[in-house]
């Protein structure tokens, strides 16, 4: 079948591709995969007979975790090389029914300066769940700590109507800026991951233009 998304961990050792019937294949060191969704594309489904499709994907850097999010708002989240993987551990239905247009993980930094030294001056850390985030069609912005899939909604600070938005990942891998695009023109950016060294400074937008441009 062909290939609609694909992703893969950040040293290409597991690699995730979903295709246009929206089967899931999971490579793992070059052993394939095939992973069930039937039960994710039926939720919120308006009949048995009718199923969703899968519109984004993401890997998280380690390889240890895959999300898929549906066109119906439903993301669900597999850990990979378990005995369970072709079950999803978590299965999160946000209150919005727009399409997931794209998902991303983040790695979870240590707060404070723990950033700022050299690795070989740094005192151990435990080890953090990711983060994973997604943005939807209607404009909203969900991020869940993998550790209690409790959901925060990333909103824009100021009143209005939010026309898009988007996520962009900085050039540091545990950086996302959402993106919000109002409907006076402007754009709002907002730290989707804060830390202990802030990012953006408060209310942080870019009066681009107005409505009408």
């Amino acid at each position: 079948t062909d290939v609609e998304l694909m992703a893969a961990s950040a040293d290409g050792s597991v690699v995730v591709a979903v295709g246009i019937d929206n089967e899931v294949a999971v490579w793992i060191k070059g052993q394939q995969y095939t992973i069930e969704t039937a039960d994710v594309l039926l939720k919120r489904a308006s009949s048995s007979s009718m199923t969703s499709a899968i519109t984004a994907l993401a890997v998280n850097d380690a390889g240890s975790l895959f999300a898929v999010g549906t066109g119906t708002g439903v993301c669900a989240l597999w850990s990979i090389g378990t005995a369970a993987m072709k079950s999803p551990t978590h299965v999160m239905v946000p209150t919005s029914s727009s399409a997931v247009s794209a998902l991303f993980f983040v790695e979870s930094k240590p707060p404070g300066p723990y950033s700022t030294m050299p690795p070989s001056s740094r005192p151990s850390s435990p080890q953090r769940s990711p983060t994973l985030l997604a943005s939807l069609e209607n404009g909203a912005v969900v991020k869940w700590d993998t550790s209690t899939y409790t959901p925060t909604h990333i909103a824009p600070s100021r009143d209005g109507s939010v026309i898009w938005s988007t996520v962009l990942r900085l050039s540091e891998p545990h950086r996302l800026i959402a993106v919000f695009c109002m409907d006076d023109g402007t754009l709002e950016l907002q730290d989707a991951v804060p830390t202990g060294d802030a990012l953006l400074i408060p209310n942080c937008y870019l009066a681009a233009g107005n409505s009408f441009d």
